[in-house]
């Protein structure tokens, strides 16, 4: 018997091992972009309510007015986090820490000392507040409709750092940044991060991609239009079709954040069709009915211009915070060292291919109660990007850890092509390995991969409910109001090499919805 226990003790701490082991040789992985769910893409919110009057024939002129206050707000943030890092977790160590691992990012492209150690723990989240005006139109068999939702969102991709070594002790030394040894300009990646910091040659700092605290924006979200044809409608079946249209009226794309807010689908406009239908599946007494009902909308994300921060192709991920030598028309050093992202943050085109909203939902009708139960399906195709923006030609170059100045006190021109994220040991032998032999090497607009900043294909399930009561009508109007709620989870899309890839926002969210029919 202690045996056994003994076998089966070993077995679980040899599969923790294993497991933590597989979990460390994870690479850093991510794209510079997260693309979210447009706050006006939600065909379930758009059906509760609606649907009880589609279960009468055509009678001449109809209209309704349902506007919907609705909250939503992400759950199981350190997923988020995985898009971008393939973690949750990083590690941040200056260039003369011993022993730094394979996945460190480098210390000394953030303005923190070259003895700086600490640990990241990165926990995003986005919450939305809006007003979907829901307005529809119809006589006879022709319909139109209308949402336009009045929209606040708060994205805080918030980091929780923990020091170990704030290098307050070690300046970066003669050559390296300046002429001089330079003191650091923050003591923690939490300040560094947030940009604007100042050190040696860097004289503007980091602009683009950064993160610092949470930000919020409003706007209208995607003015959606569907014009349709109710082309089969009784007290038992009912079949339409319609034409989708969405007016970029969302907030603009620009890059300046890490994690950006957004309203709206990133100012595409959106060309689709859809259909919608129904069926009585029991009846009662002629006041009970259950019908299951369903819905089908997709659309085609039209090129876009956007502004997004793109990482080099042979550098790898994340390589947009590397630090850049400026050289003049001579091609010589003149002084300057910028963050890469101030270059290669760029004017871009952006489409997608499909977006398809998808529901299946019962609904019980009882003498003006109504109660509905669904399941909502949201795809979107992988995002096609092409940077439109250009890097002048001859005029930058990767500084990695070489110097600006050379021996002599003259500036240096030697550049490290081959620098990534993760750096060097600081070293005049790691120095002389990792220098371009034919320095300077310039970059180039070919250099960027347009992959880093597109999203991937994006999916995600939904379960919604939703209560309603219709008074009777009084003079040709039937007062409506309900309420409801939805928990929609991520797809997952696992990679090579990678954990899940989470590129999608686990949320809940709650809405109240009233108005009335005019008839």
């Amino acid at each position: 018997m202690k045996l056994e226990k003994f076998k089966n003790h070993a077995l679980l701490s040899l599969l923790i091992v294993t497991t933590s082991a597989s979990v460390q040789a994870l690479e850093l992985a991510g794209s510079s972009f997260y693309a979210a769910r447009s706050q006006s893409v939600n065909a379930a919110r758009g059906l509760v309510g609606f649907c009880q009057f589609l279960t009468r024939a055509n009678c001449g002129f109809e209209g309704m007015i349902l506007p919907t206050p609705a909250y939503q707000r992400s759950f199981t943030s350190p997923r988020v986090a995985e898009y971008f890092f393939n973690t949750n977790e990083i590690r941040i160590t200056g260039s003369r820490v011993p022993n730094r691992a394979c996945n460190d990012l480098l210390a000394d492209y953030f303005g923190l000392s070259p003895s700086f150690e600490s640990k990241v723990v990165m926990n995003p989240r986005i919450e939305s507040a809006l007003v979907d005006f829901d307005m529809y139109l119809s006589y006879n068999p022709w319909y139109i409709r209308i949402h336009a939702p009045a929209c606040w969102s708060r994205w805080h991709y918030q980091l929780e750092e923990c020091i170990a070594d704030d290098g307050s002790t070690t300046q970066f030394p003669e050559q390296y940044m300046a002429q001089t040894a330079v003191r650091e300009p923050v003591t923690s990646f939490t300040q560094a991060i947030c940009g604007h910091q100042q050190w040696g040659d860097i004289q503007t700092g980091l602009i683009n991609s950064i993160i610092c605290g949470p930000r919020s924006i409003t706007g209208l979200a995607d003015l959606r239009m569907f014009f349709g044809w109710h082309i089969l409608r009784n007290e038992r079946y009912y079949l339409g079709m319609n034409i989708i249209g969405a007016a970029p009226t969302g907030s603009h794309i620009n890059g300046t954040f890490f994690f950006e807010p957004i309203v709206g689908n990133g100012r595409h406009w959106e060309i689709g069709v859809g259909l919608d239908g129904r069926v009585l599946a029991w009846e009662a007494e002629n006041t009970h009915t259950l019908s299951l009902y369903g819905t089908i909308h997709a659309t085609h994300l039209c090129r876009a211009t956007q502004r997004r921060s793109f990482d080099f192709c042979a550098n790898g991920f994340a390589s947009r915070y590397l630090l850049l030598k400026q050289f003049d028309e001579n091609g010589q050093y003149d002084g300057t060292v910028i963050p890469a992202s101030t270059i290669t943050t760029l004017p871009c085109h952006v489409w997608s291919g499909g977006q398809f909203d998808i529901v299946a939902m019962l609904g019980y009708l009882a003498c003006g109660l109504e109660i509905d139960f669904g399941y909502n399906a949201w795809i979107r195709t992988r995002e096609h990007v092409t940077i439109c923006g250009t890097i002048p030609e001859n005029r930058y170059g990767i500084k990695g850890i070489q110097n600006v100045v050379d021996l002599f006190g003259n500036p240096s021109n030697v550049t490290q092509s081959n620098a990534t994220i993760h750096g060097n040991e600081l070293t005049p032998e790691r120095q002389a390995e990792n220098a371009d032999p034919r320095s300077p090497v310039f970059i180039r607009t070919d250099d960027l991969d347009p992959h880093s900043a597109a999203a991937t294909s994006a999916f995600t399930n939904k379960l919604f409910a939703h209560v309603a009561y219709t008074w009777a009508p009084c003079k040709h109007v039937e007062p409506y109001l309900g309420f409801g709620g939805e928990v929609e989870f991520e797809g997952i899309a696992p990679e090579r090499n990678r954990q899940a890839n989470h590129n999608t926002v686990a949320q809940w969210g709650i809405w109240l919805k009233g108005g009335a029919l005019f008839t």
